[in-house]
Order: structure tokens, then C-alpha cells, then sequence
């Protein structure tokens, strides 16, 4: 059941889509948004960390000029975002938070039950650069779900599941049967293996996975294990089925799995024009 969703405010076009989606979610579930816009003091302070000698009196004034701008800037971001739920007649709730964003995202979302933000963020003050780095951080820290979003926003009608039937991939299977985000999406999953032995335990274990989900109702299409290279072959299969969201398990950092968690994940991050559902 999904009754509290936390959307991290940076004010990019990513932003505006974890917005529309959060609201989407909301309206089906009939959950409240809460709208989280931080004031990176730790950048502002970094963004002017050289200092001449004498020169501290002038960075402190500095830094309080900053300080108020971002907390302008947030300020505004939080207007908006709850002048845009109100309008869809969505509960509603701001927070405004000073800190390191992963920090304050991570903390926050202990009383969530989901996170949305881009796939692409900007959060970290005066960088003005597309990066994932509270992104790729967050996934590693948190235990909820993790929704992170392109810029242009898509129904979402096809989920493509991408697995390989570890713990961590049953856990994302459990929640999607519990929880069901997109209720009237078909689930699809995709399954690659190094080796043509994988193969046979491999369809064993989907069809075990289709009835698993079937049994709680929810639409399933097809479950295929085919050999090959997870890095590429999920994004092609994904563009190949038309999938609207890829959801794949995460495994924590205390049980580090190179294949998915290091270079599948970070290509996912970089290249995935849909978006991504991630879960521990």
C-alpha cells in the first residue's frame, strides 16, 4: 500500500516528470505527496572553500548570500509543486531541508513509502552539471523503493522485470505483487545468463515467477531466459517489448553483486530512456 510519497525537488526538467508521476501514483492510491527541496550548505560552503588570508569575514558574508538565494530558489520549487498538487486535488505537504541532499533524501524517506526523483539531478549547489551522483548514492543507502525518472513523462503501460531470481529480485517481486504501483500495467520479464546450463533452471524459476504474480492478480505477459549480456541486453529488450518502466532488485551494498549492482546498474542509470523502479 503506498500512502506516503516523497518527491526530491531540484527544479529540472526530471524534477517536473517525478512530479507528474508522483501525482499519478497518488491520485490511484490515494496517497499524500510530500515535496522535499534542499539548501546544500555543504556546496555553498565548498564553493568558495579557497579563502585569502584576512579573506574569512568576506566568505561568510558570501555564504549567507548564497544561503538566501537557495533558500529562495527552494522556497519557490515548493510553491510551485504544491500549487501544481492542490490543482489536482492531492493532499499535499512541503519540506524544506538544509543539508547534504543524500543525506536529507535518505532521512526523509524513512517515513516514506516510495522516492521518485530524476534520473538526472541537481541538487549539489553551483555544479550546473546533469549528474546521478545523490541518484547512484541513494539507491546504495536506502530501503524503499526507489522510482527515478527521465525528463518526459510516459504512461506507464509495460513494466519490463529484469531479473536473475537472486534474493534481491525476489524482494522487488514480493513488493510489485503487494504493492501494486501501475495496477493496470503488464509485467514482462527478462532474464540473461552467461551460460546455455542457466537456461532450463532458469525458465523453471519464471514460471514459478509468472504464477507467483499471477496468483495476486496482476496482469503477466511473458518471462523469458535467454543467454546473454545483462549490461546491453536489458535496455535492447526493453526497446524491443516497448516497456514504459524497468524494475529490477538491488542488491545492498553489505552483499555487493558486481553484475547487476556495478556495471548493469550504472548503465541503466546512464542510458535508460524510461524509468527505472529500484528496490533492496
Amino acid at each position: 500500500m503506498i500512502k506516503n510519497i516523497l518527491v526530491a525537488l531540484d527544479g529540472s526538467e526530471y524534477s517536473q516528470c517525478a512530479t507528474t508521476h508522483a501525482l499519478e501514483l497518488a491520485k490511484a492510491h490515494g496517497a499524500t505527496v510530500t515535496g522535499m527541496g534542499i539548501v546544500d550548505m555543504e556546496g555553498i560552503e565548498r564553493d568558495s572553500i579557497y579563502v585569502p588570508l584576512g579573506g574569512s569575514y568576506y566568505k561568510k558574508q558570501l555564504d549567507e548570500v548564497r544561503e538566501a538565494k537557495a533558500r529562495e530558489h527552494v522556497e519557490s520549487l515548493l510553491d510551485v509543486f504544491e500549487s501544481t498538487c492542490a490543482k489536482e486535488g492531492v493532499d499535499v505537504a512541503r519540506l524544506m531541508k538544509v543539508g547534504t541532499p543524500i543525506k536529507r533524501i535518505y532521512l526523509d524517506s524513512l517515513f516514506s513509502d516510495i522516492i521518485i526523483l530524476g534520473l538526472r539531478t541537481y541538487f549539489i549547489f553551483g555544479s550546473g552539471k546533469e549528474g546521478g551522483s545523490t541518484l547512484r548514492d541513494l539507491v546504495r543507502e536506502t530501503i524503499r523503493p526507489v522510482l527515478a525518472v527521465p525528463k518526459t513523462y510516459r504512461p506507464v503501460k509495460q513494466i519490463l522485470l529484469a531479473t536473475d531470481f537472486s534474493p534481491a529480485c525476489s524482494r522487488l517481486s514480493y513488493f510489485m505483487s503487494h504493492v501494486p504501483m501501475f495496477k493496470d500495467a503488464e509485467i514482462n520479464a527478462i532474464s540473461l545468463v552467461k551460460d546455455d546450463d542457466d537456461i532450463v533452471h532458469g525458465k523453471e524459476l519464471a514460471t514459478q515467477g509468472q504464477e507467483f504474480l499471477r496468483s495476486h492478480g496482476l496482469k503477466v505477459g511473458s518471462f523469458k531466459v535467454k543467454k546473454g549480456d545483462p549490461d546491453d541486453g536489458i535496455l535492447s529488450y526493453a526497446l524491443e517489448s516497448g516497456a514504459d518502466l524497468i524494475a529490477l532488485g538491488i542488491h545492498s551494498k553489505r552483499t555487493l553483486h558486481d553484475r547487476i549492482f556495478g556495471s548493469t546498474l550504472e548503465v541503466l542509470l546512464e542510458k535508460s530512456g524510461v524509468p527505472l523502479l529500484m528496490y533492496q
